[in-house]
């Protein structure tokens, strides 16, 4: 990933804990970011809402594709609604 992609993400990351809400940040990419990537990522997601039950939890996915496998196994480990925010890296 660019340096310059990196720093932006890092701005973004910084200004959602600001405001309480917390990201998980899914890419092949850039996997060495905040959070994970893989099949585990709806548990992960599943784990952090336990633990602050009043935030929103926001999930940046490099395509469409992973964004709805992640809203198709979320429910599996939790009820609570997800805000995935899909991007591109172009």
């Amino acid at each position: 990933m660019p340096t310059e992609l990196h720093e932006i993400v890092s701005r973004i990351q910084e200004d959602l804990k600001q405001k309480g809400i917390f990201s998980l940040l899914e890419s092949k990419e850039c996997p060495h970011l905040d959070g994970v990537w893989g099949g585990g990522t709806s548990a992960v997601l599943a784990a952090l809402a336990k633990q602050k039950p009043d935030c929103t939890i926001v999930v940046l996915t490099p395509t469409q594709k992973e964004t709805q496998n992640i809203l198709d196994d979320f429910p599996l480990f939790d009820s609570r609604p997800i805000l995935p925010f899909p991007w591109q890296n172009r």
